[in-house]
């Protein structure tokens, strides 16, 4: 064995180098890159949106409207629902093929999407009564709709 391949065999056996030092301080190092990089900022968002919710105002029907989009210009009325983790946009990739025949509404429920995310209670009759303020706002009321909700949004 050369003095070279002996020093690789020195490295695999005890871990370091044969200075000495550990073997694996690089590696360790872009560890603390990643760490600092990548999942700090991440964790620091998750704190900043969970701190935004609790010291956040309660909801209040009056003040607060949820983020909603009409699209479309047909005869026919279509209120869209989304379910748990979505958002109005859950419903907007085909959208177009109908816009035509039906005026659609697209609604953000309470702490989804645009909608505000209040400290409050996000309960089903909490939700109705938000929805309900955005169907009497944009006139959805007034004629017979088609209401179509996916997961949370169709209970």
């Amino acid at each position: 064995m050369n003095r070279s391949q002996g020093e690789d065999h020195e490295r695999s056996n005890t871990g370091q180098s044969p200075e000495g030092g550990p073997f694996n301080h690089r590696r360790r190092d872009s560890q603390h890159v990643v760490l600092l990089v990548g999942v700090l900022p991440l964790a620091t968002i998750g704190i900043y949106q969970y701190l935004k919710v609790v010291l956040g105002p309660t909801y209040d029907a009056e003040k607060m409207s949820l983020n909603y989009e009409v699209l479309g210009s047909g005869p026919k009325q279509l209120l869209l629902i989304h379910g748990l983790t979505g958002s109005l946009n859950y419903w907007k990739q085909d959208i177009e093929s109908i816009s035509n025949t039906h005026t659609i509404l697209l609604i953000d429920l309470l702490g989804f999407g645009g909608s505000p995310k209040p400290n409050s209670n996000y309960s089903l009759d909490t939700q109705l009564q938000a929805i309900e303020k955005v169907i009497i706002k944009t006139g959805f009321g007034d004629q017979q709709s088609l209401v179509v909700g996916h997961s949370m949004g169709a209970t």
